[in-house]
């Protein structure tokens, strides 16, 4: 699958037209993503970050630096993902799951967990 440069004002453009409402969203020139990709209100894009189409970005998720998302993963509402992690093609990450730095993740991550890069350990979040 090829993908297409698309400069910096274009994306902002297309942004605009997609998230009218959604000022918040930003995307680093540095990062590519390509079409078809859906961002939630209020998604953070960080820098070097390369997500393929049909992915599906929640509502106020976090993609740090140099983060992998590959076609068609789901990151859930307010999830978390580290800074150069990898996210295989089709797992689901579940609303607040935070996937740590340099993790892996080839098989999908329940609601409220985490999963880290030594040996891909999932475990539930304790919540308040």
């Amino acid at each position: 699958m090829s993908s297409k440069y698309i400069s910096p004002q274009e994306w902002k453009s297309r942004l605009q037209k997609k998230t009218r409402t959604q000022e918040v969203v930003e995307v680093p020139s540095q990062s590519c993503i390509e079409e078809g990709v859906v961002l939630g209100t209020g998604a953070l894009i960080g820098h070097f970050c390369h997500i393929e189409s049909g992915a599906v970005i929640g509502d106020g998720a976090l993609i740090q630096s140099g983060a992998v998302i590959k076609e068609g993963a789901v990151i859930g509402k307010k999830a978390k993902i580290g800074a150069n992690a990898t996210i295989e093609a089709g797992v689901k990450v579940g609303d607040y799951s935070i996937v740590e730095p340099n993790t892996y993740l080839n098989r999908d991550l329940p609601p409220h967990c985490s999963a880290s890069a030594c040996e891909t350990l999932i475990k539930e979040l304790k919540t308040l």
